[in-house]
């Protein structure tokens, strides 16, 4: 599964997502915007994985949690 992030969403935008089944769900960004994780990750790391992604007020879009 794949989830695209659109620059319209607006600052303090959060989500969570919890991988439900064996395919890893990959974020990816619309137009200029980028995924940025600590690790460089853009994806769940495996079943039951759980991840947030949050725009932050400078609109960095930053996504944590068990990564891969």
């Amino acid at each position: 599964m794949s989830v695209a992030v659109a620059s319209d969403l607006g600052m303090d935008f959060v989500c969570g997502v919890i991988q439900g089944g064996a395919g890893q769900v990959t974020f990816s960004g619309l137009g200029d915007v980028t995924i940025e994780n600590e690790n460089d990750h853009t994806k769940t790391s495996k079943l039951r994985s759980a991840v947030s992604l949050r725009i932050l007020p400078d609109g960095t879009c930053k996504l944590i949690g068990e990564t891969a």
